[in-house]
């Protein structure tokens, strides 16, 4: 989980650490095992509203856990798409 950590004054001037998690309402996350019909429904961008963009697309990546193949999904949103498919193919996410 993705959280931010801002420092914070009160009118009183007490201080505190305000904590923001960027995730928050996400459905799948920003990735997800590729698992049939699971789609990641954000990306890493942080919006002026603190909150993850929303994914339009995603790539793939394959690893190996415990000596079993894994495939997983990283959302991208419009802003960043374009950037992150340098060398890697970019799919749509499906309607729903």
């Amino acid at each position: 989980m993705a959280m931010i950590f801002l420092s914070d004054e009160d009118r009183a001037e007490r201080r505190s650490v305000k904590v923001f998690n960027t995730i928050q309402g996400a459905r799948t996350g920003r990735w997800c095992q590729a698992e049939a019909g699971a789609y990641p429904d954000r990306c890493d961008c942080i919006l002026e509203d603190l909150s993850n963009g929303v994914a339009t697309h995603f790539t793939v990546q394959y690893g190996t856990v415990n000596g079993r193949r894994v495939t997983y999904r990283h959302g991208h949103c419009e802003k960043c798409a374009l950037e992150h498919a340098h060398g890697r193919k970019l799919h749509p996410i499906p309607p729903r």
